[in-house]
């Protein structure tokens, strides 16, 4: 019957919004277990951005953010005085409308905030500057992008010299 159709269609489709939201739910967890590991190598970017040399693990989008937000390499990087600027690319319209804010672990385990920009409604390319001097000793430090409810949208390392 039509009607018996109709009603498997329904049910085959939402259950294949459940499984992708769920699939989606296991990967941001993977990408979060990943960001938590210690920083281990870096993107090495000159005064203007240009990539030097990049590390693949590094500025990756998370996957709640794929296709919605792209990151570029924080530069300089290495740095040694100055600032560090992290720019990224909002791609749709409120998709993280209450900001950006980049965290890192101090010394003592806590996270710290380092830069935000919260006018981030609409689309285009924004920056966030933050001071390497936050970040304590001159070794490699691992950096957060995360929106306003905590939810990580990329990390990458900075080392300080």
């Amino acid at each position: 019957m039509a009607w018996e159709r109709s009603l498997r269609l329904g049910v085959t489709a939402v259950a294949l919004v459940v499984l992708a939201r769920c699939d989606t739910a296991d990967l941001q967890r993977d990408f979060v277990d990943a960001a938590e590991a210690p920083p281990g190598g870096f993107t090495r970017t000159d005064q203007n951005g240009g990539v030097v040399d990049a590390d693949e693990d590094d500025w990756r989008t998370s996957p709640i953010y794929v296709g919605r937000i792209t990151v570029e390499p924080a530069y300089p990087n290495p740095v040694t005085s100055g600032l560090v600027t992290i720019p990224f690319r909002i791609l749709q319209f409120d998709e993280v409308s209450r900001g950006v804010y980049v965290r890192a672990f101090d010394a003592d385990g806590s996270l710290i905030p380092l830069g935000e920009t919260v006018d981030t409604s609409g689309p285009g390319l924004y920056t966030v500057t933050i001071n390497p001097v936050q970040l304590g000793t001159a070794e490699l430090h691992r950096v957060f992008l995360m929106d306003a409810f905590g939810e990580l949208i990329s990390y990458g390392d900075i080392d300080v010299r």
